[in-house]
C-alpha cells in the first residue's frame, strides 16, 4: 500500500532544473555509446581490413583484446540501461510523478536526486530492494 506523499509536487524551477539535469546526464550516456561504439567499430574494421593478420599475435594479446571487447560491451550495455531509466525519469516529469518512489508514493530526497535524477526509490527502499536481490 502506497503511503502518502510527504510533498505535493516539485515546484516549477525545481522540475526544470531536474529537467535540465536529466538532459544533461542523458547526453553524457549518448556520448559514452558513441564512443563505445566508435571504438568497437574502429576495432572491427581494422580486423576485417587484415591489419591485424601480417602479426604473429601472442595469446595475451588475444586475451586482451578478448577482455577489452567484452569490457566495453559491458558498459554499453550498462549505458542502455541508465539511458532507459533516464527516458522513464522524463516520462514521470511529464506526467508529475518525477521525485516520487514508485514504491512508496514518498518523496525520494533532493540529495538522492542531485546523486541519481532519473532514481525511482527512496535510498532506503533501493538498499532494501539489492538486498533482497543478493540474498
Amino acid at each position: 500500500m502506497k503511503k502518502q506523499r510527504t510533498i505535493k509536487k516539485l515546484s516549477k524551477e525545481k522540475m526544470k532544473f531536474y529537467t535540465n539535469l536529466i538532459i544533461e546526464f542523458r547526453e553524457k550516456i549518448l556520448g559514452r555509446i558513441d564512443h563505445i561504439e566508435q571504438e568497437n567499430l574502429h576495432k572491427q574494421s581494422r580486423e576485417a581490413s587484415g591489419e591485424l593478420t601480417g602479426h604473429n599475435l601472442h595469446m595475451a594479446d588475444v586475451a586482451t583484446d578478448t577482455y577489452d571487447m567484452d569490457f566495453n560491451l559491458s558498459l554499453g550495455s550498462d549505458s542502455y540501461e541508465i539511458l532507459y531509466e533516464i527516458d522513464s525519469a522524463l516520462e514521470r516529469i511529464e506526467n508529475g510523478t518525477y521525485g516520487f518512489s514508485e514504491l512508496s508514493g514518498e518523496f525520494i530526497g533532493e540529495k538522492r536526486l542531485l546523486a541519481v535524477p532519473y532514481a525511482r526509490y527512496t535510498i532506503d527502499e533501493k538498499r532494501e530492494i539489492e538486498q533482497s536481490s543478493i540474498n
